[in-house]
């Protein structure tokens, strides 16, 4: 199953913590994607910068995450949550 297959099924028949680990799986991946692994454990509350990644990432990852994830994304969303934990639960009740 691909990660747009996981998350559509997730907001049709997950519950919100269904949906909300889902979410952080496709940050996760996407964040390593852009950023390389992190030196330690990707945490949720780790600030989005604290991996290293400058502006131009940011807006990376805010493309990867619209194709992974099925709908559109504020850019601005990656600025105003700082951490991982703040992202995942903004585009969590953004999918539902």
């Amino acid at each position: 199953m691909n990660i747009r297959s996981m998350m559509d099924s997730a907001t049709r028949t997950g519950t919100p913590a269904e949906v909300l680990r889902t979410v952080q799986s496709v940050l996760a991946v996407v964040v390593v994607d852009v950023a390389g692994p992190p030196d330690d454990a990707f945490a949720p509350g780790r600030e989005l910068l604290d991996y290293g990644l400058n502006s131009l990432q940011l807006l990376q990852i805010h493309g990867l995450l619209e194709d992974a994830l099925g709908f559109a994304i504020d850019k601005a969303a990656l600025f105003d949550c700082p951490t991982i934990g703040d992202l995942a639960d903004h585009l969590a009740m953004t999918a539902t």
